[in-house]
């Protein structure tokens, strides 16, 4: 799977997600790989979707490094 960093701090990353990969594991599925799952491995932390695209969707997608609770 192939992806490119475009982005990384202390709180988000973005990534070029290509098209036919998936932005988060499947429902139901085992030894799904996903974006999620690998940038979680490389970084050797659990990381949060901000948003999600399709899997036949290209496109920047952000990854948070700390889960935000609101009160809303």
């Amino acid at each position: 799977m192939e992806y490119q960093v475009l982005f990384d701090d202390e709180a988000l990353i973005a990534v070029h997600k290509p098209c036919g990969v998936a932005a988060i594991p499947g429902r139901g599925m085992q030894d799904f790989d996903s974006l999620l799952d690998r940038l979680s491995e490389q970084y050797g932390q659990r990381l949060f979707t901000v948003h999600r695209l399709d899997k036949d969707t290209s496109g920047v997608i952000v990854f948070a490094k700390q889960q935000m609770l609101t009160g809303h």
